[in-house]
């Protein structure tokens, strides 16, 4: 329990007893010393708290479970933290963008030799990407699944021929459906991110990436008779980091990858239609990843395939909720297989598919598509 809240319930207490005691005085200064009987609470709340009626026990909205929080809207969050990691990590690896795990690319596929850095390449580049990522949570008290769209735009300058600056902005649209209360969570926000790449050599890249956003979220809770609905905003900060490491063989490219990657969502406090106060709240998520990848370079088009394994350093764990326990897993691999292809000029483009395994119960596919030109 908070300070917040255990001020909350101590100053009734502190003011009825206050009260008590001077009725106390007063009732012994008229009425013979008769001292009344200072009551106890006695009623339980789902939160444990003892009060004295039900009309005092703090509402727990579904709405303001971390669990329900993290498995929707955090989900869409990683993927364009992971997404923008990835367009800075495959910018001199080359060979169809093998570092990049969404599929973005900027050099020219198949420049596995790390030409793509030299003084006449083009320094500029263009890029844009639509992402759709499907997010379920099965855990039964609060069962809920939709999706998030994002569409991805961003510019960057190679500034020498081992290091690039650039910057990506986005529009997300989010709608989850809440099958546990008949409801659903709408969201509709922004995010800018300035994203930084250094070839340390021809096999050793850096890359780093943050972000800033704010979504503004609508709910609607169909549980009780006419529904209620409220909405508020969550302000959103992430930061990514990763170190590629990329080993040619022939038309072969093999890659290893490592990443950081951190996100912080914060709730706003509101009030719902029927005037229920939900508290604000603050979801953070801090993963590491590492995994490897192998692409084919057969001509204009690079088929790939990855693996990567993803641990939770930080994490919001749901709550037992009905006496029912989440399983809060902090690990889980992520498969994906994708498809880059570049034209005989400066445009190049791709499609990447991945799926989040072995979490028990949630689930996280994203499929990305992808265009730019390099001038």
């Amino acid at each position: 329990m908070g300070f917040a809240e255990f001020r909350r319930r101590l100053i009734p207490l502190l003011s009825g007893l206050v009260s008590s005691l001077l009725l106390a005085w007063a009732g012994a200064a008229t009425a013979g010393f008769t001292i009344p009987i200072i009551p106890t609470p006695t009623f339980k709340c789902a939160d444990g708290a003892l009060v004295f009626s039900a009309s005092e026990c703090k509402p727990i909205p579904a709405v303001n479970q971390p669990g329900v929080s993290n498995a929707t809207l955090s989900g869409a969050v990683s993927s364009l933290g992971s997404t923008i990691g990835g367009v800075v990590g495959g910018a001199f690896g080359g060979g169809g963008g093998a570092t990049a795990s969404a599929g973005v690319n900027r050099v020219a596929l198949g420049a596995v030799t790390g030409q793509a850095g030299a003084s006449s390449a083009p320094r500029w580049n263009l890029w844009a990407a639509y992402s759709h990522v499907d997010v379920r949570y099965s855990f039964q008290p609060l069962q809920s699944g939709g999706r998030s769209n994002l569409v991805l735009g961003g510019i960057d300058y190679m500034i020498n021929s081992n290091l690039i600056a650039g910057v990506a902005v986005t529009d997300e649209r989010t709608r989850i459906d809440t099958a546990y209360n008949g409801g659903k969570i709408s969201g509709d926000g922004n995010t800018f991110a300035p994203y930084l790449g250094w070839r340390i050599n021809r096999e050793w890249m850096l890359d780093a990436s943050l972000g800033f956003g704010d979504t503004t979220l609508s709910t609607t809770d169909n549980s009780v008779a006419g529904g209620i609905t409220g909405a508020n905003k969550v302000s959103r900060s992430m930061g990514t980091l990763g170190l590629a490491y990329n080993r040619a063989m022939g038309r072969l490219l093999l890659t290893g990858r490592g990443g950081l990657l951190a996100v912080e969502n914060k709730f706003s406090s509101f009030t719902m239609s029927n005037n229920t106060f939900v508290a604000g709240s603050t979801v953070r998520t801090t993963q590491v990843r590492l995994g490897g990848q192998a692409a084919y370079s057969a001509g204009n088009v690079v088929p790939f395939v990855g693996l990567t394994y993803i641990y939770d350093i930080e994490h919001a764990s749901q709550g037992a909720v009905g006496g029912q326990s989440a399983a809060n897993d902090r690990d889980g691999w992520q498969l994906r297989a994708g498809l880059n292809i570049r034209s005989a000029g400066s445009l190049y483009g791709g499609i990447v598919f991945s799926s989040e395994v072995g979490r028990a119960q949630v689930k996280n596919d994203q499929l990305l598509v992808n265009l730019g030109v390099r001038f």
